[in-house]
Parts: C-alpha cells; sequence; structure tokens
C-alpha cells in the first residue's frame, strides 16, 4: 500500500504495523479487516486478529483459508 505523507503522519500505527507484519501471511479473505482500519471505519463485524494492520495481527499459514474460509492453504490440488 502507499499512502500520503499526511495519511502516514496521521495514522503512523497502521503504516507501522503494515511494515512489521508485510512478511506474514495474509489472503484476500481478510481485506475487509485491514480496509476497515486503513480507512477508519468501525463495524462489529471487524476481527483485529484478521486485520494486517493491527498491532495483535499474527495469523501463521496453519490458521490461513481462503474462499470465505473453507479452503486452507494446506490442502493441496492433486
Amino acid at each position: 500500500m502507499v499512502f500520503s505523507d499526511k495519511y502516514a503522519k496521521d495514522h503512523s500505527s497502521v503504516v507501522r504495523n503494515l511494515k512489521k507484519n508485510s512478511d506474514k501471511p495474509f489472503t484476500n479473505d481478510m481485506l475487509f479487516d485491514t480496509m476497515s482500519s486503513v480507512l477508519g471505519i468501525e463495524s462489529k463485524f471487524k476481527n483485529d486478529n484478521n486485520d494486517i494492520s493491527s498491532e495483535s495481527y499474527g495469523r501463521t499459514m496453519n490458521e490461513l483459508k481462503t474462499l470465505h474460509g473453507r479452503k486452507s492453504f494446506e490442502e493441496r490440488k492433486e
């Protein structure tokens, strides 16, 4: 993600956490949670554990799923 200097200054924790978590696994199923934080949108559906811009993000490859949580990354196509 690319942010303006003003956004980076005003939302330094978001930018810092994105950089800190940039080498951690992430799926497109978790975009809602991350984009809610980046855009400053509050939601009762948001889960900080799925938000790569959160300090509490720490998902591992073994935990991640895709296709709306139906398919594990551990499942391999033959």
